[in-house]
């Protein structure tokens, strides 16, 4: 178990490419997710708070965003579990 805090995303916007945007209301951690090249691929808009752990969901697909090292707007081959 992890003393690690938790912050639940939201949903902010999704877009024709089939990218998504997420937001985390209490730290203002911001992400953008899309596929290129056909790999999920996520990009760190705003880092927020980078110790916390990130989960959101959206309808009723569950997905848990856990992005364990914050680059800055760059996408690169962080894993979506």
């Amino acid at each position: 178990m992890t003393d690690r805090k938790q912050h639940r995303m939201t949903l902010e916007s999704s877009f024709p490419s089939g990218a998504q945007q997420w937001l985390c209301p209490t730290c203002s951690h911001r992400i953008l997710i899309g596929v290129q090249r056909g790999r999920l691929e996520i990009m760190v808009l705003e880092r927020g708070d980078e110790l916390a752990l990130h989960s959101g969901s959206a309808g009723a697909a569950i997905e848990k965003l856990e992005v364990s090292e914050a680059r800055p707007a760059a996408f690169d081959n962080r894993t979506v579990h």
